[in-house]
């Protein structure tokens, strides 16, 4: 039994460690869909577009980012919260964006996409962003990080690991903080580009 061996004799017994290689492939290169027809259904403009991705709930914080996107007073951002619907989640989300002073342009609801769209609107956005204060894994941040989407996300949970660059991350309870972490994505193209790169590395 193991509480019968002395740490010595497993050392002596023990083989060197077996490296096992990811079995999940990177992403291949595939045919994206002809840009233009996704951008004319949802109405977006030629301006950054900030992107979040999940269930509109609570914990992920739409409604934070509805209001950190309005601190920007920048009209021609649009901020696109794509995903599963919740109507009592829906109406607390726009009463944010009123509230925000969002105006309907600035502020699109895409209900559920399908996986083609998905990466087109990953590829598409500005910036990604993923603001919640609990995540167990975080998968839309790497998947935004795969299809060479620059992403910044909340300071908690799981995303500290999963993003892992600590000058993406920004306090999951300060608007303030992630309304500048947008900012200096958007405006710095060296910064923007710099996350793409780490987010490119770690995805794979």
């Amino acid at each position: 039994p193991f509480d019968s061996q002395s740490d010595d004799s497993l050392a002596q017994g023990r083989k060197d460690p077996a490296l096992v290689p990811n079995p999940l492939a990177p992403l291949p290169s595939c045919c994206m869909p002809e840009r233009g027809w996704l951008r004319e259904r949802l109405g977006l403009t030629d301006g950054p577009l900030l992107m979040y991705l999940g269930t509109l709930s609570p914990r992920k914080q739409p409604g934070m980012l509805a209001r950190a996107g309005a601190a920007l007073a920048r009209p021609d951002v649009q901020l696109v919260f794509a995903g599963k619907l919740l109507n009592s989640e829906v109406s607390r989300l726009k009463r944010e964006a009123k509230s925000a002073h969002l105006e309907s342009g600035e502020f699109i609801l895409t209900g559920y996409v399908t996986d083609p769209d998905l990466i087109q609107l990953y590829s598409r956005c500005q910036l990604y962003v993923l603001p919640s204060w609990h995540e167990g894994f975080g998968l839309p941040a790497l998947e935004a990080m795969a299809c060479g989407a620059p992403v910044v996300g909340a300071r908690s949970s799981s995303l500290v690991e999963v993003i892992d660059n600590d000058s993406a991350l920004f306090d999951p309870f300060s608007t303030a903080d992630m309304a500048q972490a947008i900012a200096r994505a958007l405006s710095e193209p060296t910064f923007r580009q710099a996350l793409v790169d780490h987010g490119t590395r770690q995805a794979r």
